[in-house]
């Protein structure tokens, strides 16, 4: 077997078994957390409303089923990988009875379109504020840009979104807090939806940004740094270019190289 072979083989394994050992600690994570869902809702259900235990306990029983909770714990962890294999990912809680997959395959548009922008603009600032701040090295600029990149480069985007939608959602109020267009819009190539699809995935894009951003920034600086000591930079200065042509033609081309 050639050797490309091998590398792609146990990348693969790698990456399987990566994503079977998080689905099985995700699983028995929230199987053996104290408290029971179950007990909960019937709970609030029955504080609110009068209902009978008899009547509750067939609730517990139909919803057991529904969720994959009855038998012990390795039935329901086996139950559980026969469905996910055949794509079964049982019924959503925020959407009953709908199907997971059904909230997901909706929703994935709108994440897979997120995502990709973010990247880009994330790529495109990185890239150029990281370059700058390299080709200015050791300057006031230089200095803050970087710190500022190390601190919130370490900073998950979560934890920033949660801090975005405080401030801005709920104190300020400049932006929604969730959803991704106004209820009363209806989708299309119009201004006002437009514009309320920017309002509502600003601060989620944002905070990917701000993250992801700062990461590319520190890459690109390390790497303008040594593309500075390079033989071709010293005699494109011996020949008399500008500094902004050798900046332009020499640096910038070598960083945005694969």
């Amino acid at each position: 077997m050639k050797p490309l072979h091998k590398y792609i083989i146990k990348r693969l394994i790698s990456y399987f078994g990566t994503l079977f050992g998080a689905i099985t600690i995700t699983f028995f994570l929230f199987r053996l957390m104290p408290g029971n869902p179950l007990d909960a809702f019937i709970g609030s259900l029955m504080a609110t409303q009068y209902v009978q235990a008899e009547f509750a306990r067939q609730v517990i029983e139909e919803y057991k089923a529904t969720f994959g909770l009855e038998g012990s714990l390795l039935t329901q962890y086996l139950c559980f990988l026969k469905q996910l294999v055949r794509g079964n990912l049982g019924p959503s809680l925020i959407a009953f009875p709908n199907p997971a997959q059904v909230v997901i395959l909706k929703r994935l548009p709108w994440t897979i379109g997120l995502l990709g922008l973010s990247t880009i603009i994330s790529w495109v600032l990185g890239v150029v504020i990281g370059t700058l701040a390299a080709w200015r090295r050791e300057s006031k600029f230089d200095r803050v840009i970087s710190n500022l990149a190390i601190i919130l480069s370490q900073i998950p985007y979560y934890i920033m979104a949660v801090v975005l939608v405080l401030v801005f959602s709920y104190i300020l109020g400049w932006f929604p807090s969730r959803g991704a267009y106004d209820p009363g819009l209806t989708p299309g190539l119009t201004l006002d939806f437009i514009i309320s699809v920017i309002k509502h995935g600003f601060l989620p894009a944002l905070s990917l940004v701000l993250t992801q951003s700062f990461g590319w920034l520190l890459s690109s600086r390390y790497l303008t740094i040594s593309i500075l000591a390079e033989d071709f930079l010293i005699f494109a200065e011996a020949k008399g270019l500008k500094p902004r042509r050798i900046f332009q033609r020499y640096v910038f081309r070598n960083i945005l190289l694969p």
